[in-house]
């Protein structure tokens, strides 16, 4: 009796002994648990490659080397943003299965086939993945992923409806900032040219016309001028001042800002309550429910672990890629001329000999 206990007990000793190993593994392989939920490290590294090759190609190399006054790289700082999201997409799981909400399968595939359709279709598609070198089944988690919040976020809403007297609140608060002009813009480099549209202007010539002629802004002045609706809180502060103080169909008198010379016209106003509702509530609904989420990551039991150490060589834009290719073919190119030289040289030995 006393026999098969100790071998019991032997077994249950290396039952553990496995057991902690394996869950030690499982660890190692992961960046952060969410929850007691594993975000690995696969899934940490392939995101991390796909937003710093985007940042190279837009900002350029350098940048990622850049440090924060406290010496914080760029690059450690994109690392902490991406676990982060990684953090917050796990948080978004947890609670689309804990509220049973259901993700269908064949909506997530009319998203993907919309997003191949958007790029001009599949050969276009898969030159897109080449240039970025991502995979397909990458684009198909993030269409996934953005799917899920969009359920979760109208799950949320039916939930917390927008009152009407939270939006009359939100416009009394803040009605100069919420205003939305039509506008139209002459432009000019310097003050002399501009008081010359200015004068042209005065002498009765056509706002529309004289901006597509003379205007130096040539994105607007192929549109007659035309700039679209600015809200106000957008505008910097001597072109909000010119345009508040013109009455609409009116022009107003030439000013300066850090883009040259401009002559603004008041297309349209809205500034009513009735106008600017919709605007309003879905501030108010993206208020709420990024306060749900920063509640959640708040609440949850999040472990983070040290990050990979990822190399500047395995994150290369397609340039790079094919310059490496490039690189690589004239190296075997020269090691075959070496090749056949040193065959050459051998011939010619054996022929004396």
């Amino acid at each position: 009796m006393k026999k098969n206990i100790k071998i019991i007990l032997l077994v249950l000793t290396v039952m553990s002994i496995l057991f902690a190993t394996s869950c030690k593994k499982a660890d190692e392989d992961a960046v952060a648990t969410v929850n007691g939920k594993a975000i690995s490290e696969k899934d940490f590294t392939e995101n991390y490659k796909v937003y710093e090759r985007m940042y190279k190609q837009q900002l350029g190399e350098e940048a990622l080397k850049k440090t924060d006054k406290d010496g914080v790289s760029f690059k450690d700082k994109l690392k902490d943003n991406i676990l982060e999201k990684l953090i917050v997409d796990e948080l978004i799981n947890q609670e689309i299965d804990k509220k049973k909400i259901a993700i269908e399968d064949e909506e997530v595939n009319k998203l993907y086939e919309q997003t191949i359709k958007d790029m001009g279709g599949k050969e276009q598609y898969e030159q897109f993945l080449k240039q970025q070198n991502i995979t397909d089944d990458f684009i198909k988690d993030s269409i996934k992923k953005d799917y899920k919040q969009q359920k979760l976020e109208e799950s949320f809403y039916k939930d917390n409806k927008i009152t009407d007297e939270e939006i009359k609140e939100f416009y009394d608060s803040n009605k100069d900032k919420l205003i939305k002009y039509s506008l139209s813009q002459i432009m000019a480099d310097n003050e002399d040219d501009a008081k010359k549209l200015y004068d042209r202007l005065q002498a009765g010539e056509d706002f529309a016309e004289l901006a597509k002629k003379e205007s130096s802004d040539t994105y607007s002045a192929s549109n007659g001028g035309k700039m679209g609706e600015v809200q106000a809180s957008s505008m910097p502060e001597e072109f909000l001042n010119a345009v508040s103080s013109t009455e609409i169909g009116s022009y107003s008198k030439v000013f300066k800002s850090d883009m040259g010379y401009h002559i603004v016209k008041v297309e349209d106003k809205k500034d009513q309550l009735e106008d600017l509702k919709a605007e309003i509530e879905q501030t108010l609904k993206t208020q709420k429910f990024v306060g749900y989420m920063k509640e959640l990551r708040a609440n949850a039991d999040v472990k983070k672990m040290d990050l990979p150490e990822i190399k500047d060589d395995d994150v290369k834009t397609d340039d790079e890629a094919k310059d490496a290719d490039n690189k690589d073919a004239d190296t075997k190119d020269d090691s075959k001329d070496t090749e056949t030289k040193d065959d050459s040289e051998a011939e010619d030995k054996s022929d004396n000999k």
